[in-house]
């Protein structure tokens, strides 16, 4: 796996707790790393919810591994879209790190 093919732009985001001078604890999301990512697959998967239909994208990206853990509790920002984290993979070839990522967008 080369560079060349890390041809698109992914974020990843985790969860930051801030107290207000009130006192109240606020959660946003904030940058962990802005990195170049290799487009993996994109499914389309269309499932009966309980509540009606709903569609499911997932996809997944291919990126160098970094200095920090990444999990399922941080999440993607891929072409304008927030991407739930559902699975993590190290890949090692070597000494080359990558890291595989599968996301889901849900839209109902």
């Amino acid at each position: 796996m080369t560079t060349r093919r890390l041809l698109d732009t992914i974020t990843i985001e985790r969860v930051a707790k801030s107290k207000t001078p009130a006192g109240t604890v606020t959660e946003t999301w904030a940058p962990v790393a802005t990195v170049r990512a290799q487009v993996l697959q994109r499914k389309l998967v269309e499932r009966l919810e309980t509540f009606g239909e709903a569609e499911e994208s997932t996809i997944g990206f291919r990126i160098h591994a970094l200095p920090v853990e990444i999990t399922t509790a941080d999440r993607v920002i891929f072409d304008g879209a927030a991407l739930d984290l559902k699975d993590v993979t190290e890949i090692r070839r070597g000494r080359l790190r990558m890291v595989e990522i599968i996301c889901r967008k849900v839209a109902t």
